[in-house]
């Protein structure tokens, strides 16, 4: 479960990234 938040933080971070 610790894994998996860690990596949608990332997902998420990359997506702001994206999105701009």
């Amino acid at each position: 479960m610790k894994k998996f938040m860690k990596s949608m933080k990332k997902f998420f971070k990359t997506m702001k990234k994206l999105a701009k």
